[in-house]
């Protein structure tokens, strides 16, 4: 295992569908937005993934969901799912726009639901995709 395997969460982790143009898209979004580079990369089936469940960690099995992995100090690592990681994504990389303000005024429950009906969706909405190689200049942040 390599060194960013064994510390993939000395920065927020993003985990996202590997086979997902959909999830391709809100990648390359992140990185436009990530002034800071405060995130890194990887895909829900790759080997990081797996390394993070093996040491315990409450990841989802299934694809239908992003999820951010949290550094907490010294205690275990927060997981968000669906809608949550999305609004903590949004405030890791200062994207406070006008619509992501609406949707924090909504339940959890309705910004789920509305999540998992674009996850259940998205591969008729944007079709699958092979894992595409990062842009040169942002590959240091994608774990395998």
């Amino acid at each position: 295992m390599n060194e960013a395997e064994a510390q993939p969460l000395s920065q927020p982790l993003v985990l996202y569908d590997g086979e997902c143009a959909l999830c391709h898209a809100t990648v390359r979004w992140l990185l436009a937005h990530d002034t800071q580079r405060v995130l890194r990369f990887a895909p829900l089936q790759g080997k990081t993934a797996a390394h993070l469940r093996e040491q315990g960690l409450a990841l989802p099995q299934g694809l239908d969901s992003v999820v951010l992995v949290t550094p907490s100090g010294d205690r275990e690592a927060r997981v968000l799912v669906r809608s949550r990681a999305v609004l903590a994504l949004c405030d890791l990389i200062g994207y406070r726009s006008f619509s992501v303000r609406l949707l924090r005024l909504l339940p959890r429950a309705a910004t789920d639901a509305a999540y998992r009906i674009v996850a259940a969706t998205r591969y008729r909405i944007s079709g699958r995709r092979a894992c595409l190689l990062p842009p040169e200049a942002e590959r240091d942040r994608f774990l395998p």
